[in-house]
């Protein structure tokens, strides 16, 4: 049933990507695995005046093949969660990244015969890019560099880090605060990455993990 639904979701999101954007530009990842995802509970916030943007999320899994998901949270006292926060302009520009980690996930979980728990991974954040897609949504990335995690060792020791997330419609203009979690969910995917320009097709069918969809939004 994973499969069938993340073939599925594949195919929908590679239809929005192809369909075209409106503004601004995507980084483009090459995005590989493990991928950290969440599908509940977090919102993007983004404060014109400060220009910080900041996005977090709970309820986390992650999939080192992309179709078996494990869940990052052992139901007791460990809380997965994700946090990032930097500093983007307002026509949606990379700024700088914020004193400490820009990047933090922290979580419980086993794979194979080991036990992650802790913080997960950390990093600085590189370079941010987003596009209105055409509709009523809006993609955002960004890419970082590793700072520490108990999940360092599956990454080379330069490789960059990525994130891509779906959200409804937003831009820099003002303050605003979107609900992923009653979206398509967003994907935090922490593998290591080539930043450079791919097709929106491409772009599209790497979201297999995002689940969801959209019941509210809200600006101020």
């Amino acid at each position: 049933m994973k499969k069938i639904t993340a073939v599925l979701l594949a195919t929908l999101l590679g239809m929005l990507m192809v369909v075209g954007g409106a503004s601004a530009s995507l980084i483009g990842l090459d995005l590989g695995f493990p991928d950290i995802l969440s599908n509940t509970s977090g919102d993007y916030y983004y404060d014109s005046g400060s220009q910080l943007f900041t996005t977090d999320a709970e309820a986390l899994h992650i999939t080192f093949d992309g179709m078996n998901l494990i869940d990052i949270d052992d139901g007791t006292r460990h809380v997965a969660s994700y946090a990032a926060a930097f500093y983007v302009d307002n026509s949606g520009n990379f700024v700088s990244g914020v004193a400490g980690n820009d990047l933090e996930i922290y979580g419980k979980f086993t794979y194979g015969s080991t036990t992650y728990d802790g913080l997960l991974l950390s990093g600085e954040v590189t370079n941010f890019g987003w596009q209105d897609l055409v509709g009523k949504y809006a993609m955002f990335d960004f890419t970082f560099n590793f700072t520490a995690g108990l999940l360092s060792d599956f990454y080379p020791g330069s490789v960059i880090g990525g994130d891509v997330f779906l959200a409804e419609n937003s831009n820099f203009a003002g303050n605003w605060c979107v609900d992923h979690s009653s979206v398509y969910g967003v994907k935090h995917d922490t593998a290591p990455v080539i930043p450079e320009p791919a097709s929106m097709m491409l772009f599209g069918t790497g979201l297999v993990g995002l689940v969801g969809f959209g019941k509210r939004k809200f600006f101020s």
